[in-house]
């Protein structure tokens, strides 16, 4: 079971945790859960996900190569420029080879992109910085965010593709934007919704030779069922915030997905690709067995390392 309407205007009510988990006590749930699992995103830093990825068909160039991925940082009137402030120094104490930002710059107004920006300007890797507009983003004013994103030195991709030149080798970076109806919890609703970014996909598809590797980058992880088979090696996303209140001996969980919990974080594999969902660094401030997170995630190729596959 999905608690979504209820919840979802709480996270726009800004209560205090106190008040909210007086609320969870009322509505009974508290006593399902152990204290150490309620935690608030508003910590000094965030957990740092490590995953190796055995990337198929790559050259040996791009062994260990480190992506580092941010997402969710809904900038708002209540969120710590501090807290960004130092994700991103630990960002850049990874050494990261790339680096995503998977969309959510803000909650509610365009004019917080500006905020969160000037502290993003400060990221750091040796091939880039790149970012893909979310459903808040949408609501908010894209044209904006991403001329404040841009100013940052960050390529913001919009229903584009880019080629990175890495070891001599393209890698295509493919970002389709969030038309803005992320809320829906109908996948047949959702693909209507969604189809004209499927049809910019396909697009941009028939541009890049059908033997590179492609990484996709989307807001939302549900539109990885609406991926053509063998397109795309992985896909990059956000949007669920790990469940933000999840509770798994329950079923509950405060993601907006049309697919349960299968997209609430961590990689996942599907019929068309490979797809990594990062819990996000913002929201709602009380998180529920759902900790901020950064990905660095180190690709493997064939024949290079033994190294076990592993997700943190």
């Amino acid at each position: 079971m999905r608690i979504i309407g209820a919840f979802e205007q709480l996270y726009y009510s800004r209560l205090s945790r106190r008040q909210f988990l007086k609320l969870l006590q009322r509505g009974s749930m508290l006593a399902a859960l152990p204290t150490f699992c309620i935690e608030e995103s508003l910590f000094k830093n965030a957990a740092v996900s490590e995953v190796v990825f055995p990337l198929q068909n790559a050259p040996a160039a791009w062994h260990g190569l480190k992506l580092v991925q941010l997402s969710d940082i809904h900038m708002d009137a209540d969120a710590s420029v501090h807290y960004l402030r130092r994700i991103v120094s630990q960002v850049n104490a990874l050494k990261p080879d790339l680096i995503v930002l998977t969309g959510d710059f803000v909650t509610l107004y365009a004019g917080f992109s500006a905020v969160a920006a000037r502290e993003l300007a400060a990221l750091r890797s040796r091939y880039g910085c790149y970012a893909v507009l979310g459903n808040h983003d949408a609501w908010a004013g894209p044209d904006r965010i991403r001329q404040n994103l841009t100013a940052a030195g960050i390529r913001v991709l919009r229903n584009t593709a880019h080629m990175c030149l890495i070891g001599g080798v393209p890698l295509w970076l493919i970002g389709i934007e969030d038309p803005g109806g992320s809320l829906c919890t109908n996948f047949a609703i959702f693909q209507r919704i969604w189809a004209t970014q499927r049809a910019h996909l396909e697009q941009l598809l028939h541009t890049i030779p059908s033997d590179a590797t492609c990484v996709l980058l989307v807001h939302n992880p549900d539109f990885s069922e609406m991926l053509p088979a063998r397109r795309i090696a992985l896909t990059l996303a956000g949007h669920t915030h790990g469940g933000t209140i999840y509770i798994p001996q329950l079923g509950w969980s405060l993601a907006s997905t049309c697919f349960g919990t299968r997209y609430l974080a961590g990689l996942v594999h599907n019929d068309a690709t490979f797809v990594y969902i990062n819990r996000g660094i913002g929201g709602f401030k009380v998180r529920i067995n759902a900790p901020p997170e950064i990905t660095l995630l180190r690709f493997q190729t064939a024949g290079m390392s033994t190294t076990t596959f592993s997700s943190g």
